[in-house]
């Protein structure tokens, strides 16, 4: 027996920190049968980048994100409500995919990131205005929810005292993604699923008659590349996409790096305003603790990896937690350095036609954030032991739910 042996991500220790199992994977078996998930995991740098721009022999139209199918009373839930699954921008292939990543890279281009970097100073500043009179913040809560949220809001034209609803929604497809819920806590999730779905098509029906200018109104009215209209299903699963994923990251992201600045104090003083150093932070956060730990794809013939034979239609999980800690493609990659040259080059946010729409509103955000958060806070650090701190068991995802700060005011 290898080292590999001692691992599976239904564990939910292992799935809380699944490094030493990557570890173990790149050494021992690149291409790996995880009897967990019942997956295969392809764990180096270079493979999972190959693997990535390969839409010929693995799709993306994973039912694991994009589920077809639910255990019986789900099944029959999602049936009554008229659902139906459309992969769009996560779970499609080419050609049909490229309508869809054409209206994603449009919403969120350079120039709408400009245009919004004002607002999300703004935000930030507004944010901490409401608890920096205090010595210590709920920061999940009060600061990270919130700011991806109210951007999520203002540019879908949600009302904003909607908020509390969105981390229960965004949740539920998260947490769908667990090849092992129960049937009754699948029933839970399919009841919030719809909920959001329903409640994102209502909001595009209003804002397809509203002035252009926000998101949710580009996304209403854009055509494809034809000219041909998208379905009211189609713009609908294209939101609920943009919904999470701008949700999602940026406020898994913001909890995971102030937990990494409350236990390291030098490191607050080391990025304080400076700002390449704070936007070397944030890539060494992606890098290392990235929230989307695993791509999914599905095998479409057989395919031999390392002697390896992924068989047709098996799941195939491209593991960039995995890629972002191999040795033949950082030095030291355990280590979190400032000083990476390549430190952008991570595949947190994927590769190729696949790659996250949002990453530069993303980045932007968390750039700001910190750097707002260090100009008015010092001395930060945690208010609750770090062992409580409660981390998400998921195979493919990686968050943590809880975090509170003590602080002084700058």
């Amino acid at each position: 027996m290898g080292i590999i042996d001692k691992y599976n991500m239904a564990d939910p220790e292992t799935a809380k920190c699944p490094f030493p199992y990557y570890q173990a994977m790149r050494e021992e078996a690149p291409v790996h049968l995880d009897p967990g998930t019942g997956f295969y995991w392809i764990s180096r740098h270079d493979d999972v980048l190959q693997t990535a721009l390969d839409h010929e022999a693995f799709s993306s139209a994973s039912e694991v994100i994009m589920k077809k199918r639910f255990k019986p009373r789900a099944q029959a839930m999602w049936d009554a409500a008229g659902m139906e699954a459309i992969g769009t921008l996560v779970t499609s292939d080419p050609p049909e995919h490229d309508d869809y990543r054409t209206v994603g890279v449009r919403l969120f281009d350079f120039r709408k990131v400009e245009e919004l970097t004002p607002k999300i100073k703004e935000l930030c500043n507004q944010l901490i205005d409401d608890f920096i009179q205090k010595d210590e913040v709920d920061f999940s809560r009060e600061f990270s929810a919130r700011l991806p949220a109210t951007i999520v809001c203002d540019e879908f034209g949600l009302p904003r005292e909607d908020q509390p609803k969105f981390k229960d929604w965004t949740d539920a497809i998260i947490l769908a993604l667990n090849p092992n819920i129960s049937e009754d806590y699948e029933v839970e999730l399919i009841t919030k699923w719809i909920e959001l779905f329903r409640y994102l098509e209502k909001h595009l029906e209003h804002n397809a008659k509203e002035a252009s200018g926000r998101v949710i109104h580009t996304l209403a009215t854009i055509n494809k590349k034809d000219g041909t209209p998208f379905s009211a299903l189609e713009r609908g699963w294209m939101a609920t996409a943009m919904f999470v994923g701008g949700n999602e990251t940026t406020l898994n992201m913001l909890n995971m790096g102030m937990r990494k600045l409350a236990l390291n104090p030098a490191m607050q003083d080391e990025i304080r305003g400076d700002d390449a150093k704070i936007e070397s932070f944030v890539e060494e956060m992606m890098r290392l603790e990235g929230s989307v730990q695993g791509l999914l794809r599905v095998a479409r013939r057989d395919i031999v990896m390392h002697g390896v034979t992924i068989p047709k239609g098996a799941n195939v999980v491209l593991c960039a937690g995995s890629a972002n800690r191999d040795p033949e493609k950082w030095d030291n990659p355990d280590e979190f350095r400032l000083d990476r040259t390549e430190c952008r080059r991570h595949l947190t946010f994927g590769h190729g036609r696949h790659a996250c729409v949002g990453m530069q509103l993303a980045r932007r955000e968390m750039q700001i954030a910190f750097r707002t958060l260090l100009d008015r806070m010092r001395d930060i650090r945690l208010a609750i032991p770090e062992d409580s701190i409660d981390q998400f068991a998921l195979p493919f995802h990686r968050g943590i739910a809880n975090i509170s700060l003590h602080f002084k005011p700058a």
